[in-house]
């Protein structure tokens, strides 16, 4: 809470298909509806992940594994977002060089990411032919 993120994000349930699961949270949280296809041409990869922190609650450890999507759509569509006020404060889009330098710089602004998540990142959107 209280930093940007690169995308709408969720948690599998046991046995949950995480391309079903990736369009229910896009559409629950942004009101992007995109097909199955799309996302299957968009999964970059599953990568293992660590976050420690603290919490009001304490300190916390979570180990998990993220799927990782890079979707490209029209600036129509982003016009049309339709945000769950609950999940999703506000959105801003950057160019994709600045979202990386960020990123790697450590952007207290941003929810940090490690290393091979970024180097993924950073190629997916090369593939796309976005300048990185």
């Amino acid at each position: 809470p209280g930093r940007w993120d690169v995308s709408a994000a969720g948690h599998l349930s046991a046995g949950a298909a995480p391309l079903e699961t990736a369009k229910a949270e896009v559409r629950q949280e942004l009101g992007l509806e995109l097909g199955l296809d799309v996302l299957s041409a968009g999964w970059v990869g599953t990568l293992p992940s660590c976050a420690t922190g603290e919490t009001r609650s304490g300190p916390f450890v979570c180990n998990e594994f993220q799927e990782l999507f890079v979707i490209r759509t029209t600036t129509a569509a982003l016009d049309a977002l339709e945000l769950d006020a609950g999940e999703v404060a506000a959105i801003q889009t950057v160019a994709a060089s600045d979202l990386l330098a960020a990123l790697e710089a450590g952007d207290e602004f941003y929810v940090p990411r490690p290393p091979h998540y970024r180097r993924e990142l950073r190629a997916a959107l090369g593939a796309l032919g976005v300048g990185v």
